[in-house]
């Protein structure tokens, strides 16, 4: 295992750094959700084998990417990685295949050992771009490369092999949500942070008369800003235009609190996939999805998939053939970069952050060891310093750690 050294010199060595126009996006939504609606309600739904055989597997087939290559893996048995990828189509001349990376989560699932993690990447965290150069740059850019880009980028950033891939554009989100009659959310109450936003370029604060203390906004799937209002919090059915907005608001609390809505929303549309057993509703789903999305799961794998996918959702919270669930994130301090054209936002990652997460991937992946300290004591009455790989982890590098 390479020390922290080593990795410092391979992911963070000084690159030349290539000047980026800077541009406002919209619609920075976690567009990975749709990705794992697909995949559950094709492998999860009770109506797939009586009814779906022939048309999830005609279908499928036209959301496989001819160009991409279908590795032969036993997911059933052998472990193995998702990535999920949310693209942004609504600028001009974006398409499926070159719309910026706006949204990733990749997944290392080892059916053996029954371990999932779920690792969050944000969309401005700074790496090296493989078909770039490696010129360091957001993550995001990577998208203009092509598919293969952004897998071989995030691959060469996390150390591993990346299996599988599942690319979808955001359009097709909440038709899809529609399709499943809505999901059930804990809407967040941001009307503080909400009141306090002091806008940021062509996004500006909030009008006065909006800021009644009774709701907060966010911008709709138009990108026509504080025309979806919340004034009612914690549990309830949420339409696709809702669950949008509660997906894509950051600007009232913080990243990282995007990143745990984003999680609790893939689990509450994954749940509602699983019990739905409407054979029209799951057929309307995946035409509505088909021409959103592609990838390189093959049809041949679909049996294997709706097995694991059904172990892996599992309600019975004491079964023992339950799978160890849990969701990481990438850490990064945020920097401002300033130029002719304006500035704009990176976000360094922290390198013990990233080098625990590939620890962790190494030994979900079977490539490491896990090591337990027999020596090891717990004492409920002593204040444990914080893991790196959780989601509230409390970053303190600094922008020399990266130079």
């Amino acid at each position: 295992m390479r020390n922290q050294r080593n990795f410092e010199e391979d992911h963070y060595n000084d690159q030349p750094r290539r000047p980026k126009k800077t541009r406002v996006r919209k619609g920075r939504v976690f567009f990975t959700i749709l990705s794992l609606i697909l995949v559950v309600g094709i492998f999860s739904a009770g109506g797939f084998i009586a009814y779906t055989a022939y048309n999830a597997w005609s279908t499928w087939q036209g959301i496989v990417d001819p160009n991409q290559t279908s590795p032969n893996i036993d997911v059933s048995n052998e472990p193995f990685t998702v990535l999920f990828i949310g693209v942004n189509t609504t600028e001009e001349g974006s398409t499926l295949e070159n719309g910026l990376a706006d949204s990733l989560i990749l997944a290392a699932i080892n059916p053996q050992t029954k371990q999932a993690d779920l690792i969050s990447i944000p969309r401005d965290t700074y790496m090296q771009i493989t078909c770039e150069d490696n010129y360091r740059d957001k993550v995001t850019h990577s998208g203009a490369g092509g598919t293969q880009c952004i897998v071989d980028t995030l691959s060469q950033f996390f150390e591993i092999p990346i299996d599988y891939y599942f690319k979808i554009d955001f359009a097709g989100f909440m038709s899809i949500v529609d399709a499943l009659g809505g999901v059930e959310m804990d809407v967040p109450d941001l009307r503080e942070g909400f009141a306090q936003w002091p806008g940021m370029d062509d996004y500006p604060p909030p009008p006065d008369e909006m800021i009644d203390g009774q709701q907060w906004c966010e911008q709709n799937s138009k990108g026509e800003i504080y025309t979806i209002c919340f004034n009612q919090f914690g549990m309830q059915t949420l339409d696709g235009e809702h669950a949008l907005a509660v997906a894509r608001t950051r600007h009232y609390d913080n990243d990282q609190g995007r990143s745990a809505r984003q999680a609790e929303l893939i689990k509450a549309i994954a749940k509602k996939m699983v019990s739905f057993n409407g054979i029209a509703n799951l057929n309307s789903v995946l035409n509505t999805a088909k021409d959103y999305m592609s990838t390189n799961i093959g049809p041949n794998q679909i049996a294997n998939f709706f097995s694991l996918a059904q172990q892996v959702l599992s309600d019975s919270g004491n079964d023992a053939d339950n799978f160890a669930m849990r969701t990481l994130q990438v850490q990064t301090s945020d920097y401002m970069f300033y130029g002719d054209m304006g500035y704009a936002s990176y976000g360094e990652p922290n390198l013990a952050n990233v080098q625990a997460i590939i620890d962790e991937l190494n030994i979900i992946l079977g490539k490491s060891p896990l090591v337990i300290d027999p020596n090891f004591k717990y004492n409920v009455n002593t204040d444990y310093p914080q893991p790196l790989i959780y989601e509230d982890f409390n970053d303190t590098s600094s922008s020399d750690d990266y130079e």
